[in-house]
């Protein structure tokens, strides 16, 4: 799903990316400070030794403070991503449409091209400063749960260790389903746009030579393929993630279950089984987002596949070529032209067109 060669589009950014990434597994880590040091301050409540009592307050404030300020910074880094990706993908569109002209109408629609610089780029840009940083932060955040879990409960530890491959395994089954769909519904997205966009364009012919209810009833038939493909969409997306969270919850469960028997076996102290119990859920929770956001992803590469595809496409360049000397006159000797045999539009002709001058050359009705 993390595609080096789509990283490398907007190369300033992986920096930003990574460091968006450190901050959410900073902010975990103090998540997990923060729940060890809640749980010492239950067991001092419960001993009646308030002896460090005050140092547990100041170290949770300390730490939430430190929190805000990772949580922040990341949303910070979010949107120098979302506008660096925006600000580079629309340039380089401009930039192919400014230098082909009239020309990309011949292969792209307008609605088509629309859609690209406007949706297309806002969902590269939701992959971009969404997904991936959760794709780096979803490896590290459960690796390092798993680490303090193995020092407390190597049971617990090796329960949700198993348990981990199962949504990672779900997304890639789901990416191989979800990129067939995703391209069809794109196609069909772009397609609606430029079919309405040429109905609105050609509305006063249409009505003109009464075929606009004809026009209006294609247009509602296309539009229902793409509600039920976008309806479709979303099942998937919903069955994802109801079959990841019975993962992340069900293994969840299984590792409160030991943590229990640890603890009636006198292997764990009941203090800190709470604080193995609240880990496990926060095991889940990283790779619970990244499935999440896995739509994103799908979405995000279905718009790159178009997007390159138009930025690369050979057919639309103009020649490499250039003259050496500016054009003075075109000369035209016995030029003929013809669209069939049947259809002549040129025969022998001669001319000559110099510059300045503004020409034209004119033929009988229905001949193009």
């Amino acid at each position: 799903m993390v595609k080096s060669e789509l990283l490398n589009y907007i190369p300033k950014s992986k920096r930003y990316i990574l460091f968006t990434a450190l901050l959410n597994w900073l902010s975990m880590v103090l998540n997990v400070v923060i729940l060890y040091l809640v749980v010492r301050i239950i067991e001092a409540v419960v001993s009646n030794t308030f002896e460090n009592l005050t140092i547990f307050i100041m170290l949770i404030v300390i730490s939430i403070a430190i929190k805000y300020v990772a949580i922040r910074s990341s949303i910070d880094f979010t949107r120098i991503i979302s506008a660096k990706v925006r600000k580079k993908m629309r340039e380089r569109i401009y930039l192919k449409m400014a230098g082909l002209g009239f020309k990309v109408n011949k292969k792209y629609g307008d609605a088509e091209i629309t859609q690209l610089t406007v949706e297309g780029v806002e969902q590269l840009d939701l992959y971009y400063s969404v997904f991936v940083p959760k794709v780096f932060y979803g490896l590290a955040a459960p690796l390092t749960v798993l680490v303090i879990l193995s020092v407390l409960s190597m049971r617990v530890a090796m329960v949700l260790f198993f348990s981990v491959p199962l949504i990672p395994l779900l997304i890639i089954g789901m990416n191989t389903y979800a990129k067939k769909k995703m391209g069809k519904h794109w196609k069909r997205y772009t397609s609606l746009g430029d079919m309405f966009l040429d109905r609105m364009r050609g509305l006063t012919t249409l009505k003109i030579f009464q075929a606009d209810r004809l026009k209006h009833d294609q247009l509602n038939q296309q539009s229902e393929q793409f509600r039920k493909s976008t309806m479709s969409v979303l099942k998937m997306q919903l069955n994802s993630i109801t079959i990841m969270d019975l993962v992340a919850f069900g293994g969840a469960a299984l590792a409160i279950l030991f943590a229990l028997q640890d603890v009636r076996n006198g292997m764990l102290d009941p203090f800190l089984a709470i604080f193995v119990i609240l880990l496990s859920a926060e095991f889940f929770l990283p790779l619970r987002s990244l499935g999440s956001a896995f739509h994103v992803a799908t979405n995000g590469l279905a718009s790159y596949k178009r997007i390159d595809a138009f930025l690369k496409d050979d057919t639309l360049k103009y020649g490499t070529k250039s003259l050496k000397k500016p054009v003075t006159s075109i000369h035209a000797v016995n030029l003929s032209y013809a669209y069939s045999k049947e259809s002549v539009l040129l025969e022998d002709v001669s001319f000559t067109f110099r510059t300045p001058g503004f020409y034209a050359v004119a033929g009988k009705s229905g001949s193009g």
